[in-house]
């Protein structure tokens, strides 16, 4: 999703730009709780469900919001031609990552 998304990084809607900005920060905090829950879990800890929360509840909220503005807004706001572009990127990737 990330290396599909970042293409639109280029597009001169300031808050389309925005709005991209903020979905790769909330990336950044899901990639370091997992981190923390699997670090906890690999050492043995028991104190991971702080962590295990925060990460269910940003997950939750993450996704809802992509979901309900962000996909639509691209929906609305993009050309075939942008779209066609990132079906494409996301293709790519997909298949990148299946070992055949």
């Amino acid at each position: 999703e990330e290396k599909a998304i970042l293409i639109l990084t280029k597009n001169e809607n300031k808050d389309l730009q925005s709005i991209i900005l903020e979905i790769l920060k909330e990336h950044d905090q899901l990639h370091d709780l997992m981190k923390n829950v699997g670090d906890k879990l690999q050492r043995g800890l028991d104190h991971y469900e702080e962590n295990t929360s925060a990460l269910l509840a940003l997950m939750k909220s993450h996704v809802a919001f992509e979901n309900t503005k962000f996909y639509p807004k691209l929906d609305r706001e993009l050309d075939e031609k942008q779209k066609k572009l990132i079906m494409s990127k996301f293709r790519e990737i997909i298949l990148g990552n299946i070992a055949i």
